[in-house]
């Protein structure tokens, strides 16, 4: 009697061992097919992001513009927050400020009504020094945007001298649509 105990005491314990043996091989491909595809999002989001400034940089010197908005229209995802990014070039003359803007010019939903709700925007309120032909690149960013419609945003660019009297230089809008 304690033979056949024994003999089905090590059939069990084999067969736990193979049941880990194949959790374990099941669970490092696991780990390294969710690297793969983290790998491949940073991947893209790296690409999209040296196009996007490549995008920048080729619209500031193929135009007049001292400000280039690779975007006219924006398609987003309500109860998410974005980062759009924006540049400026200096084409006047040396030793100049700049200084941008972001006001929300008009907001509807998809029933022509007015939205209230106007989401947080922070962007970088300091003055930027550029020399001639100095490219520097600002970030905009929205906070969640949860009410579904068209957010028209108005960006302004102004240029100083000395950093304190600003003129007006040039207005770009843009739409950011929520679905």
């Amino acid at each position: 009697m304690i033979r056949k105990m024994n003999k089905k005491a090590i059939e069990l314990s084999i067969n736990f061992i193979v049941i880990m043996v194949i959790s374990l091989i099941v669970f490092v491909l696991a780990i390294g097919i969710l690297g793969m595809i983290r790998n491949s999002a940073n991947d893209q989001i790296l690409m999209s992001e040296s196009q996007f400034k490549a995008e920048i940089e080729k619209m500031l010197t193929d135009t007049d513009d001292s400000f280039a908005i690779p975007f006219a229209v924006v398609e987003l995802k309500s109860n998410k927050a974005y980062v759009l990014e924006t540049g400026i070039k200096n084409k006047i003359v040396d030793n100049l400020y700049f200084n941008i803007s972001v006001e929300l010019f008009k907001a509807i939903d998809f029933n022509g009504d007015t939205i209230t709700d106007n989401p947080e925007i922070t962007y970088g309120k300091d003055l930027v020094h550029l020399d001639k032909n100095e490219i520097v690149q600002r970030k905009i960013m929205f906070s969640k945007m949860t009410q579904k419609g068209s957010y028209i945003y108005q960006l302004n660019l102004s240029n100083s001298n000395d950093g304190s009297n600003f003129n007006h230089q040039e207005s770009h809008l843009f739409t950011i649509t929520v679905n």
